[in-house]
C-alpha cells in the first residue's frame, strides 16, 4: 500500500507542473507549537485542485506531510481562493520523534473534505469580509499503515483580507493517530500536532 502513496505524491508533483492551465496558485504558512506550509493549486476552479501539507512541531519534533488531490463541489465566485466548498483524497506520511511515541511512523491514505465561507461581508464593521475556512480528514484503519491503526485531522480557522489576494489568519489545529506497533507498544490518540496557530494566505 506504500506503493498507492507514492503514486498519489508522485501524481500531485506531476500535475503541477501543467502550469497553464492552474486557475490559481496559494502559499499557506502558519505558526503555533508547529510551523505549517501549504501549497495549492487549482488545475480547474471549477473541478480538480492539488494541494500539499507539511508541519514540524517544535515541542515533539513530529514532522507530518500530506500531498492531496481536492475536487471542488462549490466554486461559489469566481475568485478561486474565496468561497468554496471541496472534497479530498490524500496521503499522509507522519514521523514521530519523541521518544514517549516510541520513534514512530504512521503512513495512510485518509478521506475528507471542508470549505471557505463568508461569515461577514464588506459592509460590516470590519470593512472587509470575514471568513470561516474548515476542513475534516479521516484515515481509517484499513488505510493506516506502519505504526498507525487510524489518522485524523482537522482545523478551523477565521480568515481576513489584506493587501490585493491575501488572507490573514487566526484558528486552531489537531492531528491525531492511534500508534499500535508489532512489538506489542500502543497508544491512544497520540499526539501529532494541536496547537492554535496564526498566518498568511497568500495567492498568485
Amino acid at each position: 500500500m506504500q506503493r498507492i502513496i507514492n503514486l498519489l505524491a508522485g501524481l500531485s508533483l506531476s500535475l503541477i507542473s501543467f502550469g497553464s492551465y492552474a486557475a490559481y496558485n496559494a502559499i499557506d504558512l502558519s505558526i503555533g507549537d508547529s510551523v505549517g506550509f501549504a501549497y495549492n493549486r487549482d488545475m480547474d476552479q471549477r473541478r480538480i485542485g492539488l494541494s500539499a501539507f507539511g508541519l514540524w512541531n517544535f515541542t515533539n519534533d513530529n514532522r507530518f506531510a500530506a500531498p492531496a488531490i481536492r475536487y471542488n463541489l462549490i466554486p461559489i465566485n469566481d475568485k478561486a481562493f474565496l468561497d468554496n466548498v471541496f472534497v479530498s483524497l490524500a496521503g499522509y506520511y507522519v514521523r514521530m520523534s519523541d521518544e514517549k511515541f516510541d520513534n514512530s511512523t504512521v503512513t495512510a491514505i485518509g478521506f475528507g473534505g471542508g470549505g471557505r465561507i463568508k461569515i461577514l461581508d464588506e459592509y460590516s464593521f470590519l470593512k472587509k469580509p470575514l471568513f470561516l475556512n474548515a476542513a475534516f480528514n479521516y484515515a481509517p484503519p484499513g488505510t493506516t499503515y506502519r505504526d498507525g491503526t487510524d489518522l485524523i485531522g482537522w482545523f478551523a480557522r477565521l480568515e481576513y483580507p489584506i493587501f490585493d489576494r491575501s488572507l490573514v489568519f487566526l484558528g486552531f489545529r489537531q492531528f491525531l493517530t492511534d500508534l499500535q506497533h508489532d512489538d506489542g507498544y500502543k497508544k491512544e490518540n497520540a499526539k501529532i500536532d494541536q496547537t492554535p496557530f496564526i498566518g498568511i494566505h497568500f495567492v498568485f
